[in-house]
C-alpha cells in the first residue's frame, strides 16, 4: 500500500501516518520550506443529520486527545497546523477545523 506521494508540488500526503496514539486519515506535511502549514483531517460517519455539526466538533476534540500533531511538531519549517474532520451523513457534510502554532 502505497502511505506517502507528492501531492501538488508543495505538500507530500501521508496516509497510516504514526503520529500520537492512533494514525490520523490524511496528514500533508509542507514538501518546500516556503509552505509553513501542515494539514490533519480526520473523517467520521454521523448518524444523525441534524447532529452533523456536533459529531464534527467530537472528531476535533478526538484529533487533540490522540496527539496527532505530535510527529508534526518535529519539522522545524512548520509553523502553523490546519487540523480538521469531516463528518458525513448521506449527501450532507459538516467541517469543524482549528489552527494551531506549532511552537
Amino acid at each position: 500500500m502505497l502511505t506517502e506521494y507528492t501531492a501538488f508540488p508543495y505538500y507530500r500526503l501521508k496516509r497510516a501516518y504514526e503520529s500520537g496514539l492512533e494514525k490520523p486519515d490524511v496528514v500533508l506535511i509542507p514538501g518546500s520550506v516556503n509552505n509553513l502549514r501542515a494539514l490533519i483531517l480526520e473523517y467520521k460517519m454521523g448518524k444523525d443529520a441534524e447532529k452533523l455539526s456536533a459529531t464534527a466538533q467530537i472528531g476535533l476534540i478526538q484529533i487533540s486527545k490522540k496527539r496527532h500533531a505530535t510527529k508534526i511538531d518535529t519539522y522545524a519549517s512548520v509553523q502553523y497546523i490546519l487540523v480538521g474532520n469531516l463528518t458525513f451523513y448521506g449527501k450532507e457534510v459538516a467541517l469543524a477545523s482549528k489552527l494551531l502554532t506549532n511552537k
